[in-house]
């Protein structure tokens, strides 16, 4: 199943639903669409957050969402790799929080 039809369908589903948070911004994306096809309007009725800081098109909302250090993961993979070192390994990595136009307070109840 495509994600666009999971997004829409998951909007259907849950209403009640005031927040979404997205592994990427291009699910982000998704999920905006969706929310406008259901009539929720972002962040009023629904807020949505992404993963990676990814710019989008201009004419689009900008996405709040959380910039992960890329180019520092990469290197630290490929020390990892290079090292011969099989054993699992679990590292913390700083990341920024770059608000956007897709999120806000929860919607009142009513």
């Amino acid at each position: 199943m495509q994600p666009g039809v999971i997004a829409d369908e998951a909007i259907a589903a849950h209403p009640e639903v005031t927040a979404v948070f997205c592994f990427n911004d291009v699910l982000a994306r998704l999920v905006i669409e969706a929310a406008a096809n259901h009539g929720r309007r972002v962040p009023r009725d629904l807020s949505v957050f992404g993963v990676d800081a990814v710019e989008g098109p201009r004419d689009l909302k900008r996405i709040s969402s959380f910039a992960q250090p890329l180019e520092l993961m990469g290197r630290w993979a490929v020390d990892q790799i290079l090292s011969g070192d099989t054993a699992p390994k679990q590292e913390t990595r700083p990341f920024t929080w770059r608000p956007g136009d897709t999120h806000g307070p929860p919607p009142a109840a009513g």
